[in-house]
């Protein structure tokens, strides 16, 4: 339900802010006091198109913001999931549209920026609006079927419907793209084996580069490597006067010392080890040399794996390990499309099954509805009566139009299948005997579309999801002596849901649970629209204003008490019932 409306710089409205409670909200004020306005806010904060002359005069922007109460129903959820919104369960919806003079719009959700799409979806599931100047939802044919649906009481199987329905077009798209597909996917099975067969006769290893590379490097250099290690042999032992035969002199005379002075024995010692190293590294270097390979055969081979490389590098990826990955992406591919034809014989074996239980579904669901529509007719027939109008018919039509193409066939004919079935529906309407059935859309009289409206919510009050009501004006062309009449059935529906009404009478008014007042004042040059929450003993005059009551007469007065007194006692037998029901 809609907890707060807060509304700057809207039309007559420079700053506003009022908290709505459950069940009957009724607001009322002097024509042209402002009443309206706050319903086109309302209507704006939930996605309505904007309007320049909704921006008020000499303002660069206006802004609506209201709380909710989130509704508990999935598609809400789903459709918040899908716009990527988080909603905490203990904490308020917070919806948030600006109008900026230069016509654009910015729409907010709990904070986040959204599309106005996203806005006008949500809007759709907290507050349904019916009115002189909004929309009618039910005149819309998807809604009447939603209605009808939940007055038939098979939620579960349109559930199932919609979900199978869902399956059968992602199955059917899967196959329509590989139809496209399917000319090229011999060519392209073709060239994807060929790929594997060209990576795999290069018999690649992870790590092989590096290691060519290496030894490329040694096979390339092996001369100057044997050039090194020999002159390095001859600096040590092969040479006259070599280090070799240096040390070896050196430790010859080192002993000759040590027989007059023994503290040289370290240096001896030292220059032992110097000998024994140098003949260590001497005969390393001899293997090394032995081991050196001088094969420019080896070094043509190396190189001509080096070039295969570099040319799978360059048709495959920027390095071997990119090479390797594709291919086991080429394998992954073929074996995709080598699976395909037993992926298609899967889908197209479980569209067939699906198809069957829905026609099967669809059938039953056409039967459920024709009898709820039937039980249907009775009841909001008889709330017409009850509104003033026993002679008006009402009907609900239900068809389904074949489709020699259509996908889904049920007692040998074909029909395009949609998430809600096959059927269309029609909700139709006479005022009076001896005259045609028309679409609800079609009536003309403001008062009898006002009546079938009420009529219709007083029987779906229990079964709409959607949490608040909004009547703009549901008295338009309403005589007096139906008034009462009017004001229980709104209360009776505020009873299941929250409902703002809009009203010019007294005795519609009397029913509110929570009375607000709208005026107009005057400040300086500028007219504002105000609203206030009436107190008990206000609402007397309020209705005693609404009567025609002038000054302080007692007349009016009293007989605004007796309607306010009337109200409250047929509220607390509702009341009662409903406890004892």
């Amino acid at each position: 339900m809609l907890r707060e409306l807060r509304i700057c710089n809207f039309a007559l409205i420079a700053e506003l802010g009022v908290q709505f409670g459950p069940g009957f909200n009724v607001l009322t004020g002097e024509t042209g006091a402002g009443k309206s306005i706050i319903v086109d806010a309302l209507a704006f904060l939930l996605g309505t198109r904007a309007q320049n002359e909704q921006l008020r005069s000499g303002a660069n922007e206006a802004a609506v913001e209201g709380s909710f109460d989130p509704p508990p129903s999935p598609e809400f959820r789903a459709l918040m999931e899908q716009a990527g919104l988080s909603q905490e369960s203990d904490q308020f919806l917070i919806l948030k549209r600006h109008l900026l003079r230069d016509g654009r719009n910015k729409a907010y959700v709990n904070g986040s920026f959204v599309p106005l799409s996203t806005l006008r979806a949500l809007g759709d599931h907290l507050a349904d609006i019916q009115g002189q100047h909004q929309g009618h939802s039910l005149l819309e044919p998807a809604r009447q079927l939603e209605l009808l649906d939940a007055y038939a009481g098979h939620r579960e199987r349109t559930a199932w419907l919609r979900d199978r329905y869902q399956r059968v077009q992602k199955i059917r798209k899967e196959l329509g793209q590989s139809r496209v597909d399917g000319g090229d996917m011999g060519k392209r099975l073709e060239f994807l084996n060929f790929q594997r067969s060209e990576i795999e006769a290069a018999q690649l290893r992870p790590g092989e580069e590096e290691e060519i590379l290496q030894e490329r490097i040694l096979l390339a250099n092996a001369e100057k490597l044997f050039q090194h290690s020999e002159m390095i042999l001859n600096q040590i032992c092969r040479e006259p006067g070599a280090a070799a035969d240096s040390i070896s002199s050196a430790i010859a005379s080192l002993r000759g010392g040590m027989e007059i002075d023994p503290r040289l024995s370290p240096s001896l010692e030292a220059l032992q080890s110097a000998k024994i190293y140098l003949e260590e590294a001497a005969s390393c270097l001899k293997s090394y040399q032995g081991k050196i390979d001088f094969d420019p055969a080896r070094l043509e081979e190396l190189e001509l794996r080096l070039s295969t490389i570099a040319k799978l590098k360059r048709k495959y990826g920027g390095s071997l390990s990119e090479v390797l990955a594709s291919y086991e992406e080429v394998l992954r591919k073929i074996e995709e499309i080598e699976g395909w034809a037993e992926r298609r014989a899967q889908l197209s074996t479980e569209l067939d099954g699906l198809l069957e239980e829905m026609a099967e579904l669809v059938q039953k669901i056409s039967q459920a509805r024709k009898e709820a529509a039937h039980s249907m007719e009775e009841e909001v027939q008889r709330e017409l009566r009850q509104l003033g109008m026993p002679q008006a018919i009402f009907q609900i039509g239900i068809w389904q139009s074949e489709d020699p193409e259509g996908e889904l066939a049920v007692s040998g004919e074909r029909y395009r299948i949609s998430p809600q079935g096959i059927d269309e529906i029609g909700f139709l309407f006479s005022s009076n005997s001896g005259e045609p059935l028309k679409p609800l859309s079609k009536i003309i009289s403001g008062g009898e579309l006002s009546r079938a409206t009420l009529a219709l919510k007083t029987v779906l009050a229990a079964l709409d999801e959607i949490p608040t009501l909004i009547l703009d004006e549901v008295d338009v062309g309403i005589s007096g002596s139906m008034a009462e009449v009017i004001g229980q059935k709104v209360a009776s529906i505020g009873g299941q849901r929250q409902v703002i009404c809009i009203t010019h009478l007294a005795q519609i008014a009397a029913f509110g649970d929570s009375h607000f007042h709208v005026q107009k004042q005057q400040q300086g040059t500028r007219t504002l629209a105000k609203l206030r929450r009436l107190r008990e003993s206000e609402r007397v005059n309020e209705i005693a204003r609404m009567l025609g009551g002038k000054g302080v007469s007692e007349t009016p007065l009293a007989h605004a008490r007796e309607i306010l007194s009337s109200a409250t006692g047929w509220k607390r037998m509702r009341n009662a019932s409903f406890t004892a029901s």
